[in-house]
């Protein structure tokens, strides 16, 4: 059971930052959230602190991607 918890919090992590472009601070809000679920889920789930830590970090790479990308988007003057 929390095993597919983590699994569906995964591909939210993983499908919510697209939407960035849209709605940056509910999508933000979003993202800190699973985040913060997923750690709870892991653990769980019994999943080593190293598993874990290598799931996160791929996990945040790819919000930082979305960041730079939705970075681009904006002006460099007001």
């Amino acid at each position: 059971m929390w095993l597919a918890s983590l699994i569906g919090v995964a591909v939210l992590r993983l499908t919510t930052p697209i939407y960035i472009l849209l709605h940056p601070y509910w999508i933000t809000l979003a993202s800190l959230l699973l985040d913060a679920s997923d750690g709870y889920l892991a653990f769980r789930a019994k999943w080593t602190h190293h598993t874990y830590h290598i799931f996160d970090k791929l996990m945040d790479y790819w919000w930082y991607i979305w960041i730079l990308i939705y970075s681009t988007e904006l002006s460099i003057f007001p």
